[in-house]
């Protein structure tokens, strides 16, 4: 029998990217269309993940956002710079990924730090890695051969992107991949 307290649902917090971001990634995906054994993230999920927490009760979303907004209270907005575009991993695995990767700034790292403290409890999932690098996946590699020749040409996208909230982001998957429905939003203090 399902109850209420045995629903879950897969969550995960993230930065949102802006439309101007959004548009110059995508150009660049676009550039690379002729690449075969790859899956482009679609531009609509383009986002930065501050904690991935797994599938967490539903009874218990009311509490995460609350505490998001409480988080977000706390911190004023803040810029995430481009840096360049590499073949991304967490850990030390084979690089099958493509990330867009933001420099590392105080207000990145004071942020990640206090929503993972104070999301822990409501996590199901941990991860192994502690460094945590600000950055879009642009794509995935189907196999980590297929990364095998490939360059990676730099987008011209230069400039500071504003990160003005933060999103509790819900994800199942479909036929086609992820699909990522938005859950609450936390502004951060202006």
């Amino acid at each position: 029998m399902i109850t209420e307290a045995t629903k879950t649902k897969r969550l995960f917090v993230a930065l949102p990217v802006t439309t101007t971001a959004c548009d110059i990634f995508a150009l660049y995906q676009n550039s690379y269309t002729i690449l075969r054994g790859i899956h482009w993230t679609p531009v609509e999920n383009l986002h930065i993940t501050v904690q991935f927490l797994g599938d967490v009760e539903v009874r218990r979303i009311e509490i995460m956002t609350n505490t998001l907004k409480n988080i977000a209270k706390r911190h004023k907005a803040f810029e995430l710079t481009f840096d360049r575009v590499i073949f991304g991993s967490p850990g030390k695995r084979d690089k099958r990924m493509i990330w867009a990767v933001f420099r590392v700034c105080p207000q990145y790292n004071d942020l990640v730090r206090e929503v993972s403290a104070l999301l822990r409890p409501f996590c199901t999932y941990t991860s192994p890695h502690q460094e945590r690098i600000p950055h879009i996946t642009l794509a995935r590699f189907h196999a980590a051969e297929a990364v095998a020749g490939v360059h990676l040409d730099q987008p011209t996208f230069k400039k500071s992107m504003p990160v003005r909230e933060m999103k509790l982001m819900g994800s199942a998957l479909g036929p086609n991949g992820s699909v990522y429905s938005e859950v609450a939003t936390a502004m951060f203090d202006q």
